[in-house]
């Protein structure tokens, strides 16, 4: 996996395989600093570990604003620009960074390190302090293994493994392992007289939504998105690479393909579903008509649902495998050697209304299974602002980024317009009142982008061309899953049928059965073995992946319970 790791004060001289090291024996203390980086090939520009005299420096990931922000500061490259910012910022220069990225700076005078991550948590940084040491990876496997060297046990967190079997992944910044925790969205970690403090940046629940005027909003919304699109499509552009985008039938890839072309970012497309299923068909038309390549890759044998070995890693177990395994198998067979980022519609339809439940909020609205949700221990919720920011940092930080991990795994990163953090501040600046149902994403399509409502919407089946269209499909769309489901078609309802293919494809059972038989001995905890077993007989496909997700991180990590 690319990116960093970190020992401060490096415990019996550990060392992981790694293309780049630097190393720091403090004058002062005699304890050692040893930094490790694995750096992928593209956006090589937008990528630093260099040593100074002063300071040794770590950026890993896109800096979207790169280019805007060394005209700014009258600099030539990445290195001059970060001292700069640190001169003036030490510990939050970051902050100005628009992308996917993660990072480090540790000053040798004052022997202060800071770790980072960006304001929307797609990049992973895990950290654990054993003693007076503190290791921070991007790695899960490899804190692991640290701890273990240094005769640490590597003890089950049980709180995690009901979250990973509820919600699907983990809340906060929690882990499954006891005493190792993730650096989450907007923070930093501060390493300062031999003490870890956790520190925020960055926070989303500083936004008030009072924005109820939508003539406003929709003009805002769409200034701000053309201003997204541009940053991402010059950072390919930069490179001399192709530009690549995923499309579906959904509203969220078309308004990212769709704007582009409009302002002259002619795409690459790829979509990846059942065959024959609406997100095929609807996303080869739009791609056609826009005169843009088009490559589908059917998922129709079901065939990464038996690839937890390759899936879990790139997660470290923080959610469950098949979150983004579709994608991984589409990505697997892409030829990406000329193409930059990967154009996406990331979390648009969640910004802009999805979170919003009514009449009342409905913080738990995300849970992927109820079975368990009475054995999750109280949460807080009072510490959001709102349910948006809720769903916001324990649902799309800690889960829907796993498409981000999935990419960075294939030596390049993940981009949405949506993703952009003025982007989602904007959107939370808006009233539940103009949010709900989606309106105010209707209406800024059909005001400003009627062109992407002249296609059908595979959510509703319907031209997302009026709001009465969205109501009805409630009720459309039960009775067609519930006339497929007659007749033993759910292909027909989903562009990736997890049931369906458990039921018609024996080979999915099989996997599943010999997986669960093979590790359920590893759970010595009586009740929640008791609660894994009950899940996995009677859960439906994704419930099930969910077990087995939390029984190969036990014996990946060896996990004591």
């Amino acid at each position: 996996m690319y990116g960093f790791t970190i020992v401060y004060n490096n415990l019996n001289r550990f060392e992981i395989n790694s293309k780049h090291r630097l190393s720091f024996s403090s004058p002062k203390t005699k304890k050692t600093l040893s930094f490790f980086y694995q750096q992928g090939t593209k956006f090589y520009n937008d990528q630093l570990f260099k040593e100074t005299e002063e300071l040794i420096i770590g950026i890993h990931g896109v800096i979207l604003n790169l280019k805007q922000l060394k005209n700014e500061y009258a600099v030539g490259n990445l290195l001059d620009l970060v001292l700069q910012l640190y001169q003036n910022d030490s510990e939050t220069f970051y902050q100005k960074f628009n992308g996917d990225f993660s990072g480090f700076v540790f000053n040798k005078q004052t022997e202060e390190l800071i770790c980072f991550t960006n304001q929307v948590a797609t990049h992973k940084l895990f950290y654990s302090t054993i003693k007076n040491s503190t290791i921070i990876s991007c790695e899960l496997s490899t804190i692991a293994e640290y701890r273990k060297q240094n005769n640490f046990s590597n003890t089950l967190n049980i709180d995690s493994a009901y979250f990973l079997l509820t919600y699907g992944g983990m809340f906060e910044n929690n882990t499954l392992i006891k005493d190792v925790n993730r650096i989450h969205a907007g923070q930093y970690l501060l390493i300062r007289d031999e003490k870890a403090i956790v520190k925020t940046y960055y926070d989303f629940n500083e936004v008030n939504a009072n924005e109820t005027n939508s003539t406003k909003a929709i003009e805002q919304l769409n200034e701000l998105f053309n201003e997204s699109i541009k940053l991402e499509y010059e950072k390919d552009k930069e490179y001399n690479y192709e530009h690549l985008a995923t499309l579906s039938g959904g509203l969220d890839s078309r308004m990212n393909v769709m704007v582009a072309n409009q302002l002259g970012y002619s795409t690459n497309n790829f979509c990846f579903s059942q065959s024959n299923y609406d997100d095929q068909k609807i996303a080869q038309q739009i791609s056609t008509d826009l005169k843009n390549t088009f490559q589908f890759i059917p998922l129709d044998n079901a065939e990464y649902l038996t690839q937890i070995d390759e899936n879990l890693p790139i997660y470290d177990g923080q959610i469950f495998y098949l979150a983004s395994a579709h994608y991984n198998y589409s990505m697997n067979q892409l030829n990406t050697k000329k193409s930059g980022l990967i154009h996406t519609g990331q979390i648009g339809d969640g910004v802009l209304g999805g979170f919003v439940s009514k009449p009342t909020p409905n913080y738990f609205s995300t849970i992927l299974s109820q079975r368990l949700a009475h054995k999750l221990p109280e949460i807080d919720t009072k510490k959001y602002s709102s349910e948006e920011t809720f769903k916001l940092y324990n649902r799309v930080f800690n889960v829907t980024v796993a498409g981000s991990y999935v990419t960075q795994q294939h030596d390049t990163f993940l981009v949405s317009p949506f993703l952009n953090p003025d982007f989602i501040k904007l959107c939370l600046s808006l009233s539940p009142s103009i949010k709900q149902d989606g309106k105010i994403y209707i209406d800024w399509i059909n005001q400003k982008h009627p062109e992407v409502a002249k296609y059908k919407w595979e959510k509703t089946g319907f031209k997302p061309n009026a709001m009465w269209k969205i109501k009805f499909s409630r009720f459309s769309q039960k009775i067609k899953k519930t006339y497929h489901k007659s007749l033993n078609r759910l292909d027909k309802t989903s562009m990736n049928p997890y049931d369906y293919w458990y039921q018609n494809n024996s080979a999915i059972p099989h996997f599943f059965q010999v997986h669960f038989d093979m590790y359920i001995r590893l759970i010595e905890n009586p009740e929640l073995k008791k609660d894994v077993t009950s899940l996995f007989q009677h859960g439906n496909t994704i419930e099930k992946s969910m077990v087995l997700t939390l029984l190969e991180a036990i014996h990946k990590y060896q996990l004591k319970n």
